[in-house]
């Protein structure tokens, strides 16, 4: 670890601005697939599942009211949906518990705070956002007594109504990608 300057005082420690820089909006543009993502043998389980849900998107866009499907690499987010009614953002996580949760959120909102958004081909601003994955990890795994889902919806849903009290970032809900397809809370 490099030392880049010794307090003197508290105050010392405080930033008054970015002391890194944003990514530049012209790394990579964002198209559209064209044909289901191929997957390889040696690929690791959550690449495999990234793909997974791109082609399962892809596959079943007619019926899903997708128009455009988006896989996006090198920009915090793994991809977008071109709805009829506006572009969603799309973020995979293998495994979802609170620390996967709050990185993927944090991800999302630095991409909309980055206006990356604008690679995309589309380059209108997104109105939603959606984690998908495919379990539920550590104490979002374990079900209360009184009920009959997992805690992992209830943690997250706890959680985004509290952002969504106060601030106004952008909604994100949460799907399940399971053998029957996606999966919602309701």
């Amino acid at each position: 670890m490099t030392i880049r300057m010794i307090a003197t005082k508290i105050e010392d420690l405080f930033t008054e601005g970015n002391r890194l820089a944003s990514r530049t909006k012209e790394t990579e543009h964002c198209s559209a697939i064209s044909e289901k993502l191929p997957i390889l043998g040696n690929e690791s389980v959550t690449s495999k599942f990234e793909k997974d849900v791109l082609n399962y998107l892809y596959v079943n866009r007619k019926r899903l009211g997708i128009e455009k499907v988006y896989p996006i690499g090198n920009m915090l987010i793994d991809g977008a949906l071109m709805l009829k009614d506006g572009l969603v953002l799309l973020e995979f996580k293998y495994a979802l518990n609170w620390h996967n949760s709050c990185n993927a959120r944090v991800q999302i909102q630095r991409f909309m705070e980055e206006e990356l958004f604008e690679n995309i081909d589309a380059g209108q601003r997104p109105k939603r956002a959606l984690i998908v994955f495919d379990h539920f990890s550590s104490d979002w795994d374990d079900k209360a007594k009184c009920r009959e889902d997992k805690n992992g919806w209830y943690f997250f849903y706890e959680d985004e109504n509290a952002f969504r009290k106060n601030n106004s970032i952008l909604p994100i809900d949460i799907a399940q990608l399971t053998e029957k397809g996606l999966c919602a809370f309701k």
